[in-house]
């Protein structure tokens, strides 16, 4: 990741409750209007003993790889982790 890549972050539990999909596809459409490099990060609560933790990350994967996004998956990140990630990112995603 370069210094002009433009952070997109997007903060949620692995639930799909938190829509997380439309994160992923809102930067799929980002990608075709902007001339900038970009990634997005999903950051988030995550417990490899809860089912849908689990299916619903691989299914964020595969999404991402369909799309053909950057994206870096980060589970249960750290408060400070989270801090520097939003110091760094220039747009914020919320999807609930």
């Amino acid at each position: 990741m370069g210094p002009n890549t433009v952070v997109v972050t997007s903060l949620n539990r692995y639930e799909r409750k938190k829509d997380i999909p439309l994160a992923l596809n809102a930067c799929a459409k980002l990608k075709k209007v902007i001339d900038q490099d970009f990634i997005l990060v999903v950051a988030g609560g995550y417990d490899d003993r809860v089912i849908e933790n689990v299916e619903h990350h691989l299914e964020l994967v595969s999404l991402a790889k369909k799309l053909d996004l950057k994206v870096v998956f980060l589970r249960s990140i750290s408060n400070e982790q989270r801090i520097g990630l939003l110091r760094r990112s220039k747009i914020l995603l919320y999807t609930p």
